[in-house]
């Protein structure tokens, strides 16, 4: 009853409101309770609203963490097409973005993506290659940048260290 509570105030916050930043904050919100709540339709319409108003406000940081939601959400309905083009977008969008943390998760990702469209759909061995490939891409970022992550307060609370993060791959 909460979140449904919680999502009406959303809404309604996001209609009132006419600050660009402040409806970001708020989409991204509504479609990760969209989501929790397996409402997928929903959250995906949220995370395009995201994208629209991320280009807007040129904030390539929040669009990475938009393409990577709908590149999971597409890849959990087995959307091979839609999944793939959102996980680049994730991977463009991170480099702008110049956080180590999202250019690590989007070559994480990435790879988690295409070990789920083999699950999905395809029980292609091909999408178990690229997965590992990805996966090991983010490997070598972690050895490389890890240092980086690991000073980042934020990236450390949203994603763990780098060892928590290598050991999750």
């Amino acid at each position: 009853m909460r979140k449904r509570r919680r999502e009406e105030e959303l809404r309604k916050e996001i209609s009132r409101t006419t600050d660009e930043t402040k409806q970001l904050d708020l989409v991204n919100e509504l479609g990760d309770l969209y989501r929790i709540d397996g409402d997928l339709e929903a959250a995906r319409n949220c995370y395009k609203r995201a994208v629209q108003l991320a280009t807007n406000l040129r904030n390539h940081l929040d669009l990475s963490f938009a393409h990577r939601a709908l590149s999971e959400i597409c890849a959990e309905e087995g959307d091979r097409r839609e999944a793939l083009e959102h996980a680049s977008l994730f991977r463009q969008t991170a480099q702008r973005s110049g956080s180590h943390s999202q250019i690590q998760l989007s070559l994480h990702v990435t790879g988690w993506v295409y070990e789920k469209l083999h699950m999905q759909q395809s029980h292609n061995t091909d999408d178990l290659e690229e997965a590992l490939s990805w996966g090991l891409k983010s490997i070598d970022y972690l050895k490389k940048f890890g240092h980086r992550i690991d000073t980042d307060k934020k990236a450390v609370r949203v994603g763990g260290d780098s060892a928590r993060r290598k050991a999750g791959l």
